[in-house]
Formats: C-alpha cells, sequence, structure tokens
C-alpha cells in the first residue's frame, strides 16, 4: 500500500474519531410518574456514557450514571450502580439499547424492559420509546 493511501486512511480515521467524540444526545420519556431523560455522550466511535435521570413531576430527582460500547445504532450499557426503578410495572434488563431513526428524521432511543401486563396480569418483555428531548 502507497504512503499516500496510507495517510489518507489514517487522516479519515482521525477526523471520524474527532468527530464522534464529545456528541451528545437526550432522550426522554414522559410516564403517568416520572419523567425519564437519557443523556449519552459519545466519547469515541466505541464508547459512550452518559446519566440517566428520573423526576417524578414534584421535585425528587434520582439520578445514576453509566457507561458503555456503541456498535453502529446498538449500544451496550452498564450502569456504574443499580439503576432505580422508572415505574412500579418495569423493571431493567440486561439488554442493549437501539438507535432508530423515524421517519420524520428525529430519533427515538429503544430500551428493553421486563413489564407488567396488567391485561394478563404477567410479566413479559417490551419497547419502552425515549423520543429526542426538545
Amino acid at each position: 500500500m502507497s504512503k499516500k493511501i496510507l495517510l489518507s486512511l489514517s487522516f479519515v480515521f482521525v477526523v471520524s474519531m474527532v468527530l464522534a467524540q464529545n456528541k451528545e444526545k437526550c432522550f426522554s420519556n414522559d410516564g403517568l410518574k416520572y419523567k425519564v431523560t437519557i443523556k449519552i455522550e459519545f466519547l469515541s466511535t466505541y464508547q459512550v456514557k452518559g446519566t440517566l435521570t428520573r423526576d417524578d413531576y414534584a421535585g425528587e430527582i434520582l439520578s445514576t450514571d453509566f457507561k458503555g460500547t456503541i456498535k453502529g445504532n446498538i449500544l451496550g450499557i452498564n450502569f456504574n450502580e443499580e439503576p432505580f426503578s422508572i415505574g412500579d410495572g418495569s423493571e431493567w434488563r440486561n439488554d442493549a439499547w437501539k438507535i432508530v431513526k423515524k421517519n420524520n428524521g428525529k430519533e427515538n432511543l429503544e430500551i428493553t424492559f421486563t413489564s407488567k401486563n396488567y391485561k394478563t396480569n404477567k410479566w413479559d418483555k417490551r419497547i419502552y420509546n425515549f423520543e429526542t428531548c426538545e
């Protein structure tokens, strides 16, 4: 491989790493009991960190940090401590998170929870959608 091609590829790689760094995205879900906000900072093309915040609409705010990896639009997340509940009928899972582009050009963050189906009174997997923060 010629030095010019190798230099060009190295330049493209470095530029893409710089552009990926410090980019932040914010997603939220307004539930009946809590407003949940997730801020994700893209540290590189492979690593993220962020904050999960829960507001109970009465002024009590809980927050916890996480870190993780990213591959394409899939995020593998590890919380620094056990994440708090975002609803009485919802439990966190260790499933990957997914960023999905919508037809309107905006993005949603999809997170799978174990949640209670109050019609059947059973627990099963359910995807919660977090919309881009306004």
